[in-house]
């Protein structure tokens, strides 16, 4: 495989990655709301039992996130690896003083 399969492979990853946080962050969701586990409130910080919709915002972020990166890798590695124009890049060594 070339480099450019390779990084689409990679952008694909981190989309699946950014996937499986977003239902991280829906399990700890359901956990709080459900009220599965006890929850402590630690001195100085917000505690999620108030308001945990703080994680759904996340659980979309990430599903967004992720489900964009997996369908607009192909245009993700086509920008990336996309040819140069000649005017775009000039060979310091042609400059002339």
């Amino acid at each position: 495989m070339d480099q450019h399969a390779w990084f689409g492979v990679g952008v694909r990853l981190f989309g699946i990655y950014c996937i499986f946080s977003a239902a991280q962050h829906l399990f700890y969701f359901l956990d709080i709301k459900l009220g599965f586990s006890p929850m402590y409130s630690l001195a100085g910080r917000a505690d999620p039992t108030e308001n945990p919709f703080g994680y759904f915002v996340y659980v979309i972020g990430y599903l967004l996130f992720g489900v964009g990166l997996i369908v607009l890798a192909d245009g993700i590695v086509e920008r990336a690896y996309r040819p140069m124009m000649p005017n775009e890049y000039q060979d310091p060594e042609s400059e002339s003083a």
